[in-house]
Formats: structure tokens, sequence, C-alpha cells
């Protein structure tokens, strides 16, 4: 009888330890979710800070947020969350007849713009421009025109971004009504403090050219200066203008559809659709299907996200990274992948048998590391890959992907089959290396396109560690030297000739990795981002105003300027 209830004990205290195994499996397996952007190139190590929305005096109000449990960033991106806001903020809508004299205000109510202010009123006569000045001690004015997301006849909601966080903001609405006149309210406003726990303002140095610069607010995707991630709106004068809070590894790229609508990574495996007030309306997860995201994505003609992805059971059986390309249905979440470097380079993938030993990456063979894409069309693609120091035309990639051409110093090629051309470089100049962000461009003539770039011109190449860069003069290493530069690229590829001829340069900080250029006009706005600096450039190569974020960190991933047209603002 007693062996009998030991032998029964026993096989409880089995079935106990099972069961208890199964829900730590349980609970590590959903904790997952974020868990690739520990080993992300740009993940983060500090845990991210999150306020609530403080009010100032009675001019503004905060919804009710007690209900959510909201303690971590993460929360606020919970599709739970999203709509409980969005149902607390319906109620609030109906509770009293606003009008623009005795509007709704609310500070940040989705808890995505940091800064911002909703504005709920009716009105009899049609309004049609709502402009907006901010006023803060010690800062410039921020004067906009905001963009009403609401279509019902009489009614008006906008999203006021450009407050300065933790300082008294007075701020005045005038509206334009149908007859020509208009009707004012002003409102003082403190916001809270910035997350990010960055300063209201990055120092600023004007340079010799004496051009205005463009419109617009720079957004600064990938700052880690502070040791956190997130989305950082800057004006011209330097001054933090909006916030957008994000779990970890952020894409780098903000991304506007025809509907009005943002897309943004906030994670790894995180990509969301936000609206004009700042609610977050979709969440698509890579996850699940086995990919994390990193660098670049756009949506196709048809609003379909193509992004760079890893293969989660690649990296983890053979350990490679960043070499897939996937599409996200926007209306079903569906994940499919598009290409995989290995099968269309095969050779690459013999030869290239290093680890990386000088990124976030270390220990994983990252042979491509895609690290931009552009699309000429929804079936045709442009590749930046930092580890070949190559740009590929991929032909088919909804079909059966081809690998088109390489942009490149032939030199790369030279022991590896590509299966396609490498372009001829016609002129004497150095090829692009370590490049990052580049941007295709159309031209008037058939097969024949510009693409622009930051040339890191950064001679490292882990995967093949025995690769001589012989033909690339002046090239820097993973250490800067006073000597060292990198530089604004920008191309003419002739596919006719089957040439590429550098039609434009700009000298810069050095930077080893990340980085980014961009066009505005005329204008070239080029981010050193290991020197946390960004600068602004005439037509002429001249420097406008250089803008430099202090912290801890020297880490911008990418700089880009938006007017946010139809989003935020109307211009």
């Amino acid at each position: 009888m007693k062996q009998k209830r030991i032998k029964w004990l026993v096989i409880a205290v089995a079935i106990v330890l099972v069961v208890v195994g199964a829900v730590i499996t349980a609970k590590v397996w959903r904790s997952k979710a974020d868990a690739p952007t520990k080993v992300t190139q740009t993940s983060s190590k500090k845990t991210q800070q999150f306020f609530l929305p403080a009010t100032s005096n009675g001019d503004v109000q905060t919804l009710v947020y007690d209900h959510t449990k909201i303690k971590k960033v993460n929360d606020i991106y919970k599709q739970s969350t999203q709509e409980s806001i969005s149902e607390q903020l319906a109620t609030k809508k109906q509770a009293k007849d606003y009008s623009l004299t005795s509007p709704l205000l609310l500070s940040n109510p989705f808890l995505t713009n940091t800064t911002s202010v909703y504005t709920y009123f009716k009105s009899d006569a049609a309004v049609t421009k709502l402009a907006y000045t901010v006023k803060a001690a010690g800062v410039a004015d921020f004067t906009a025109t905001a963009k009403n997301n609401i279509t019902v006849t009489g009614e008006y909601e906008y999203l006021l971004v450009g407050l300065i966080a933790g300082k008294k903001n007075t701020v005045t609405m005038t509206a334009t009504l149908a007859d020509g006149t208009q009707q004012e309210h002003t409102f003082t406003f403190t916001p809270t403090k910035l997350t990010s726990g960055m300063a209201n303002q990055v120092d600023v140095k004007d340079g010799t050219s004496k051009e205005e610069l463009s419109d617009g607010l720079y957004a600064l995707i990938g700052n880690r200066s502070t040791g956190t991630v997130q989305i950082t709106m800057v004006d011209n004068d330097g001054n933090v203008r909006n916030e957008i809070p994000t779990v970890s590894y952020n894409q780098m790229r903000l991304v506007f559809d025809d509907a009005g609508y943002m897309y943004f990574s906030i994670s790894a495996a995180r990509i969301v659709k936000m609206n004009r007030l700042g609610e977050v309306v979709a969440t698509y997860n890579t996850y699940d299907a086995d990919y994390e995201l990193h660098h670049d994505f756009l949506l196709d003609s048809n609003g379909n996200i193509i992004a760079l992805a890893t293969s989660l059971t690649a990296k983890k059986e053979d350990k490679y990274v960043e070499d897939r390309i996937i599409k996200i249905s926007t209306a079903t979440g569906q994940v499919s992948e598009l290409v995989n470097f290995k099968d269309l380079l095969p050779d690459l993938y013999q030869k290239a048998t290093g680890l990386d030993q000088s990124t976030n990456n270390k220990g994983y063979h990252d042979v491509i590391h895609a690290n931009a894409l552009q699309l000429i069309d929804d079936n045709t693609v442009l590749i930046s890959s930092r580890e070949t120091s190559s740009i590929l035309k991929i032909s088919a990639l909804n079909d059966k992907p081809k690998i088109e051409y390489a942009i490149s110093d032939e030199s790369v090629w030279d022991d590896v089959e590509l299966g396609a051309d490498v372009l001829t470089k016609d002129g004497d100049f150095t090829a692009q290396a370590g490049q990052h962000s580049i941007t295709y461009v159309p031209t008037d003539e058939e097969g024949v396109y510009e693409v622009y770039m930051f040339n890191n011109n950064s001679g490292l190449m882990d995967s093949r560690s025995d690769f001589e860069f012989k033909n690339y003069d002046g090239i820097g290493g993973l250490s800067a030297t006073s000597m060292d530069n990198s530089y604004y690229y920008r191309y003419r590829v002739d596919e006719n000739k089957g040439t590429f001829t550098l039609i434009d340069q700009i000298a810069v900080p050095y930077s080893t990795f990340i980085s980014s250029v961009q066009t505005i006009g005329e204008h070239v706005l080029i981010d050193s981002g290991q020197k946390s600096l960004f600068t602004e450039y005439d037509a002429a190569g001249k420097a406008i105003r250089t803008f430099t974020v202090k912290g801890k960190t020297k880490f911008i991933y990418r700089v880009y300027k938006y007017y946010f047209n139809d989003f935020y603002f109307v211009n």
C-alpha cells in the first residue's frame, strides 16, 4: 500500500513538473514577439521610459487610462489599448456641443505623439482652414495649417503637433470660414517631457551658404543618442516639435499612403499603420511568419508592404541574416517571401563564409547585408548591399526573381559568379563602398535613371576577409581618422550602354556604418550617423545649417525631412 502511494506520488510530481514546464515554455514563446530585437543592429539595451499625458490647467484635458494598465511603450501599441482609447474618445466627443470658441482639447489621446494636442469642434459655417501658432518662452514660434481628419459635414478634428515638451505653450488656433471671416481660440498647455530623455533642442551651426532651409520637419529615425529608440521630429531651428515612442528596433523610413495613413515600425517584428490623429489602426506582425524586419520597407502600388527581412529559421540553423525580401499584405497581414539571396547568388554564399566581426550581427553570416530598397515598379527593385558594396537590380520580383546587373567596382565580383553583368564605370572616380540609403530617380530617357546614396566609403567585408579594396583610393576603416571622408554620391545609370557615371558628390564627415542622404528640391540633406550630426546643403554643396545631437551614444541611423502634407498639415 505504501509503495502504491509512493508510486502515485511520483506520478503526480511528474505531472506537475510537465505542466509547469509547459507553462514556462508557453510564456517564453509568447514573449518572443520582440526577442529578435536583442540581436538586431540597432536594438536598444535601455528600457524605454513612458509618461502618460499631463494636464497643465483646465484648457486641455486627458483621457482616463487606468483601465488600460499601461506601464511601458509596448502597451500603447496593443490593439486592445488603441480600441479602448478610440471608444472613450467617441464618447467624449458626444458629451457636449463643442465649438471653435469652446473646443474639446485633449493631450496626446492615443499616446503616440508625445507633445501633441487633439482638438474637436462643430461649426455651422464651413471651416476651410485651421491655422495655428505655438509660442513658448525662448523658442521660435511654430506656425502650421492642420489637416482635418473628419469628413462629416459640420464636424472638425485635428492633431496639433509642434508644442515644446515640459514648457508652457500658448497655442492660438485661427479658423477661416467659407465667407472669409476668421475666428480665434487661444489656450495654454504644458506637455509632459520627452520619453527619450532628449533635450528640447539640438545644437545648430550655420554654414557658409546664405540660402534658406527647405520647409518641413527633420525626422530622426533610429536615434540612439540617449540609449533609447524613438522617432524625433526637429524643426529648422533645432527644436524638437514631436516625438513618436517606439518599442525597440525601428526601420528607417516613414511611409505614407494616399488615404492619409503613416506606416512605421515599432520593433523588429511589427509595422503599424497610424492615422492623422495618432490612432494605430492596424499592426503587421512578421514574427509569427518566421521573419524579423530590418532597415527598410516601402509600399507597392497595391498598398502591400515590401520589406527587408531576416529568416528566423535560417538565422537559428545556419546563422544567415539580413538577406531576404518579403511582402506583407496590408489587407490580410499574410507574409510571403519574395527573395532569398542565397538562391540568387549560390557561388557568393559558398565563398563568403566569414562571420561578422564588426556590428551587432557579430557571429552571424551577413553575406548581403541589404540595407535599402527602391521600387522601380511593382516587379523590379534596386537593393543596396552593404557587404558587397553593390547596388543590385532585381527583376521578376513577384515571380522568379533574377539579378539583372550590379552597380559596383568590378573587383567585388572578380572571383564570384554573379550570373549577370557588372555595369562599367564610366569616368575617373572611385566606386561606392559600404553604401546606405539609396534612392532611385527616374528620367525622361528610356533606359536611363539616376540613383543617389550615402557612400560610407567604408572598406569592411567580414564575409570575405581576404578581399582587398585595391581599387578604392582613400577608403576608411572601422575607426575613422582625420583624413577619412564619406560622400553623397549621385550616379547616372545608362542601361542602354551598360554604364554608370558619377555626376555629383559632396564630401561629409566619415561614418563607417549607418547614415542617410535625401535630396529636397535642389538641397541635399545628409546624415553622418556615427557623428550624430546632419546637414542641409545647397545646390553648390555649401552647408546651410548643421544639427548635432548630443548624448551618450553617437548614433542616428537616418534623417529624412518630411512635409507631412495631408497628414499632420496642409501645405
